[in-house]
């Protein structure tokens, strides 16, 4: 019988400890954070979100970089390179409210994805990932990078 009980209290304590675990991890996700997985989807606000003006600065960066690697010799690892760099200096320096913030992340995480196939010169689908990602933002975000 004390076998059973120690047994009993072990499973307690596990289902316990799993369940405390599980709980302080789900409330993490309420913090600020900016080391979500980039995303291929992008949700649309109804409403475009104010950017401010170091975003804007930052983004319309990011979209004049783009616009040089179609440069014909464009040195894409450059390019990767400063692209990266903008998107850790948004990172650093981001001020958004949690809504526009969430609509930021995966935006910004792709071409953190894009700027890892440009230093492996898979610049096609590289490019690709930019121009959806500064599109969405463009859609999510105002003043967007281009006009309409």
């Amino acid at each position: 019988m004390k076998t059973t009980t120690n047994t009993n209290f072990n499973v307690f304590a596990i289902f316990a400890l799993a369940t405390f675990a599980s709980f302080s991890l789900m409330s993490c996700g309420d913090k600020h954070s900016h080391d979500e997985a980039s995303s291929p989807i992008y949700k649309i606000p109804a409403t475009k979100f104010k950017a401010d003006n170091d975003l804007q600065e930052r983004m319309k960066k990011l979209n004049q970089i783009m616009i040089n690697l179609h440069d014909e010799g464009a040195d894409l690892s450059k390019g990767g390179a400063d692209m990266e760099a903008v998107v850790n200096d948004i990172f650093k320096t981001c001020k958004l409210e949690p809504e526009p913030d969430k609509a930021l992340h995966p935006i910004l995480g792709n071409i953190l994805e894009a700027t890892k196939l440009l230093k492996n010169k898979k610049d096609a689908e590289a490019m690709e990932i930019i121009h959806r990602a500064l599109a969405a933002y463009n859609d999510s975000f105002d003043p967007g990078i281009w006009e309409e």
